[in-house]
């Protein structure tokens, strides 16, 4: 396997693209984002906010829950100003998201392609993975890894996936 690293292009603000993929073991592994509101709020999006439908500019397309993924995520531009949390929650199945292997790719288009393993730390059921935050802070777009674990995360606790 050949991995380039993160590769970082400029500083356009585009559609962003989230790929979650993993292993057989834990079957189930969800993708959640924190999304700014205006106000300074966050909109907790996930399986239980809907498949396939928009809300706030970003929308789940795909939800997997028999294993390997993949979980996508749209975030559609223009990109709002503030942080996007994104997180992987252990919903069911054995094996831990560590030893799944999760992989995620984040792509913003006319910026950059950055990517993701999951770290060690991992317990079981109801871990929650907090990936990275996109930033849009009106001069350009960062990502930051935060790449830790919450432990006995409920899916509905949305102020656990919000920045």
């Amino acid at each position: 396997e050949n991995n380039v690293g993160d590769v970082v292009l400029g500083t356009a603000s585009g559609v962003a693209t989230i790929t979650l993929t993993w292993g057989q073991d834990p079957s189930d592994l969800d993708s959640h984002l924190g999304v700014p509101v205006p106000g300074g709020t966050c909109y907790h999006a996930f399986y239980g906010s809907g498949t396939g439908t928009v809300h706030e500019g970003v929308i789940l397309d795909t939800d997997d829950t028999d294993s390997f993924g993949p979980e996508i995520f749209t975030i559609y531009s223009p990109i709002r100003e503030g942080t996007y949390r994104y997180s992987v929650h252990h919903w069911g199945g054995s094996g831990t998201i560590a030893s799944s292997p999760a992989h995620v790719t984040l792509v913003v288009e006319g910026v950059g392609i950055w990517s993701f393993d999951a770290p060690g730390g991992a317990v079981g059921d109801d871990d929650v993975w907090r990936v990275f935050d996109l930033v849009n802070s009106g001069g350009g777009i960062t990502v930051h890894t935060i790449g830790d674990y919450l432990h006995g995360i409920s899916a509905g606790d949305a102020s656990s996936f919000c920045p």
